[in-house]
């Protein structure tokens, strides 16, 4: 299991990259309306900042398995956002 500062620096290194990618799209497509680039940073910004929570709430009352287990759940929830925050993304490009 990796440890928290571990786990904190992967999640800091994916949310920078879904907020460049944001703003290498506004770069390079010079739209009027910015607002759903907005919402989608806002959308990751958000999530890691409840993943920070959860990953520094105490689990000294936990055993190892239950504490593996729900930074796995807090990993594979974060990554789902950053990938539907990369969907979304792409979806707005193609218009």
């Amino acid at each position: 299991m990796a440890n928290r500062r571990d786990l904190k620096k992967d999640l800091n290194w994916l949310t920078h990259e879904v907020i460049s990618d944001c703003l290498i799209y506004l770069e390079f497509n010079k739209v009027k309306d910015e607002t759903p680039v907005a919402k989608i940073i806002d959308k990751i910004i958000t999530k890691r900042s409840e993943a920070f929570t959860k990953i520094n709430e105490n689990t000294s009352a936990m055993n190892k398995r239950e504490v593996k287990d729900k930074f796995n759940s807090i990993v594979n929830e974060f990554f789902d956002t950053a990938n539907s925050c990369f969907e979304d993304l792409s979806k707005l490009s193609k218009k």
